[in-house]
């Protein structure tokens, strides 16, 4: 059995004719079926906001999502499990002419979780995850010639997490942090030839370059996965029935 109460609000602004604002609110009470653990209290509210200016447009949005399980005051040592994530992400596209394309991007996850674990014999030791993700991208497409067009990318993926703080050891403290710092770089470029109505030719290039930081003392460690590759490719793709102009996707 479960059963849930909420409250949800929602509305749309438009301060301009090309700019519209939406934003949602939740909050509520839901049992957690698939543990018994208790009903867990949970708030999510969400911004989004859109704009279209002749040939630019913007998208920012922002969430935030609280998860929290009571308390369980009838233990010497309280149970927690909470959850708070929040997410910002921002995008703009620039079509200056028909030919060019550039679009850019930036999102930011901070995901902090909290739970009360038993971990190598350690009866209610607190377990904490950390997650400070940070993503960029930026995309730009070329048709200098109906036959030829050109495109290009780079991607960023860097998670902070801890930020440098040291991680105690388990012979001092029975807290355990977590956290799975990365920094993961992908440039691309590719030039795409109509040969034909029906028939493309593709060429391209891409660079992989990923990489695992040190965390001092975290419990769980495994050895680093550190690698770059270097991908050169070249395919041919064939359509049927479609118009030559629309084929081409980045």
């Amino acid at each position: 059995e479960n059963i849930t109460n909420t409250v949800i609000v929602g509305t749309r602004i438009k301060p301009l004719k090309n700019w519209s604002i939406f934003a949602d609110f939740e909050k509520g009470k839901a049992d957690t079926v698939f543990t018994r653990a208790g009903s867990a209290d949970f708030t999510n509210f969400r911004v989004k906001s859109m704009m279209r200016f002749n040939r630019v447009s913007a998208n920012v949005s922002y969430i935030d999502k609280q998860n929290e399980i009571p308390t369980d005051t009838t233990r010497v040592v309280p149970r927690i499990t909470d959850i708070s994530n929040r997410t910002f992400s921002a995008t703009i596209d620039w079509n200056p002419i028909e030919a060019l394309n550039l679009s850019g991007g930036y999102n930011y996850q901070h995901l902090t979780s909290r739970a009360t674990v038993t971990f190598s014999g350690l009866p209610d030791a607190l377990s904490e995850y950390f997650l400070r993700d940070h993503y960029f991208f930026i995309d730009a497409t070329v048709k200098p010639h109906k036959r030829l067009t050109f495109f290009g990318s780079y991607r960023w993926n860097k998670d902070r997490s801890l930020n440098g703080v040291v991680v105690p050891p388990l012979s001092t403290t029975t807290l355990l942090l977590g956290a799975y710092p990365i920094d993961f770089k992908t440039p691309e470029v590719r030039a795409s030839v109509r040969l034909s109505r029906y028939l493309d030719w593709n060429i391209g290039y891409q660079y992989y370059d990923y990489s695992e930081e040190p965390v001092q003392n975290i419990q769980w460690a495994v050895p680093f996965q550190n690698y770059k590759a270097h991908i050169p490719y070249m395919s041919l793709r064939t359509s049927s029935g479609k118009p030559a102009g629309d084929r081409y996707s980045p």
